[in-house]
């Protein structure tokens, strides 16, 4: 049978379409299908050119359909605006005490800002990176944040109106004066170089806006009492934790309830509620972190609140910013008063404007002792301040585990408003885990029926004799329980192990408060209750 010959003319075509039509369906993501029918059609026309009459139609198909086809399939085309590297250099005496912001000029139509912040010997220098939009970078709360990275100098920013990198807030890049901020917080020789880049990216937008989820504020109204971690921090600052695991860990761990404060930002505030579910109670915070002061946490804020850090003691703004918390429906808490080997205490800021403060941050440590005296000094003097614990995690393989230790609250019910009510008013003890309890009831002797529990007060008469009962769970063995006065030590139950209910009595005269610690044999702390006052 005689072969037809070919036509250089149709050849020519379906050969040249071959580069066209695979650069549709490569750059605009066709079906990988066509992709190898047309490979195999160009292999079949290399071995045998009656194959070539079959391809040519195909291949022509491609051509004509392949424009159609990226009407759907057109991916995003980003047009990168800007693209610069800015480099600096801190000194030994700059860190914690200069702020330099970098302006950054946004066009009109950007709807992508990148940024990356990096340093020479990143594992002993720390530059903290934060961004202020064309609202402006006066002192909060009402500027232009959006977004800082505390401790993690070299993290990857990337920030449009439907989401951000965890840190940041997303929304509409508008045009303006943008600013970068940066914070020198660990010097460890005598300084460091650093180098910051900055892109902005214009693209077609395709993109839609972020929609806010925070979380539940309500589970219950049952009366009870309900353990929580209150001190947390996830990805959203220099933790380790994503949103949902820190969830998972904070559910395993025993807890009704915890609060991730995030050091200088609320962005995970915005998306609680993705995660969370009726098991537990994810309360807001974020822990402001003064870059030449100690911390303070603001706790059961609404998403919405944003703390300002820019400032000292010495300026005297803390007190706008604890009206801003109290005005939010949360609390303002002293951090970690004693830090590390610190033996004076490490807060200048004034307590009158707080709430509660931090005695015990992780692991029983020599500092958490020297916070309880400071508290106990205070509850002296008349001046009442809550105690609370917290874990202060950052990472599950640390040393700080999530709800060691737990503050255990006495509230009306699992809710934002009921737990925070009952922190205010001191009605909540710490224990190490989820497997402690402790319980302090207070009465008269002649009137049992009248008692006072933890946070409560309980009114007497001249004369009158205090019944005390103490109840305790779950402790070490060769555990002591000891109650303790404005006085001081009152009184020590030795050897207690496991569950005991212990009962003590004592004259009301010059009694002012009583509250109970549980020790280890070793004098670390396993429990600790806030006072029950007593007024005559």
């Amino acid at each position: 049978m005689r072969k037809k010959k070919l036509q250089p003319a149709k050849f020519l075509l379906a050969i040249s379409s071959v580069p066209c039509t695979l650069n549709y369906m490569i750059e605009l993501h066709i079906s990988s299908v066509m992709y190898i029918v047309s490979v195999t059609f160009i292999k079949e026309l290399a071995m045998e050119k009656k194959s070539f009459k079959l391809f040519y139609r195909i291949s022509l198909s491609l051509l004509i359909f392949s424009p159609v086809c990226g009407l759907w399939a057109q991916p995003v085309q980003s047009d990168k605006v800007w693209d610069t590297l800015i480099t600096g250099h801190f000194i030994k005496d700059d860190v914690r005490r200069k702020i330099v912001y970098i302006p950054i000029n946004v066009p009109e139509g950007i709807t992508a800002f990148n940024m990356q912040a990096t340093v020479t010997d990143s594992t002993n220098n720390v530059l903290d990176i934060g961004l202020f939009d064309e609202r402006g970078i006066e002192l909060g709360p009402v500027n232009g944040f959006r977004g800082w990275a505390g401790g993690v100098s070299s993290k990857q920013v990337h920030i449009t109106k439907q989401d951000a990198t965890p840190s940041y807030l997303p929304g509409v890049i508008n045009k303006g004066a943008w600013n970068v901020m940066l914070v020198p917080t660990s010097i460890k020789k005598e300084g460091y170089d650093w180098q910051l880049k900055v892109s902005l990216e214009r693209t077609a937008d395709p993109l839609k806006s972020f929609i806010a989820k925070p979380s539940r504020e309500w589970i219950n109204n049952k009366q009870s009492w309900y353990r929580g971690d209150l001190h947390l921090h996830d990805v959203n600052s220099d933790g380790v934790y994503t949103q949902a695991k820190l969830i998972e860990y904070s559910k395993a761990a025993g807890l009704d309830f915890m609060i991730s404060s995030n050091h200088n930002t609320n962005s995970a505030n915005f998306s609680w509620g993705r995660y969370d579910d009726s098991s537990i109670l994810i309360l807001n915070g974020e822990e402001i972190t003064p870059f030449q002061e100690n911390h303070w946490n603001a706790i059961g804020i609404n998403p919405e609140t944003w703390i300002e850090w820019r400032y000292t003691a010495a300026s005297g703004m803390v007190n706008k910013y604890q009206e801003q918390v109290k005005l939010a429906g949360g609390l303002c808490v002293i951090n970690h008063p004693y830090y590390e080997k610190d033996t004076i205490v490490d807060f200048r800021f004034p307590v009158e404007g707080f709430d509660a403060i931090e005695v015990w941050n992780g692991p029983w440590e020599s500092y958490d002792e020297n916070a309880v005296v400071w508290w106990n000094g205070m509850l002296k003097k008349g001046v009442v301040k809550a105690a609370i614990g917290a874990s202060d995690s950052h990472r599950a393989d640390s040393k700080s585990i999530i709800a060691h230790p737990q503050t255990v609250v006495n509230a009306k019910g699992l809710n934002r408003y009921a737990i925070i009510d009952g922190i205010r008013k001191g009605r909540c003890y710490i224990a190490e885990n989820s497997n402690i309890s402790l319980g302090l009831k207070i009465s008269k002797s002649h009137s049992k029926k009248l008692f006072a529990s933890i946070g409560d007060t309980l009114s007497v008469d001249k004369g009158d004799k205090l019944s005390v009962l103490c109840n305790v769970k779950g402790v070490a063995d060769s555990s002591m329980v000891i109650l303790i006065s404005n006085n001081g030590i009152e009184h020590v139950f030795s050897n207690v192990k496991g569950n005991a209910v212990l009962k003590f009595k004592i004259a009301a005269k010059g009694i002012q408060y009583i509250r109970a610690e549980v020790r280890k044999i070793d004098r670390s702390m396993q429990a600790l209750t806030n006072p029950v006052w007593i007024v005559e």
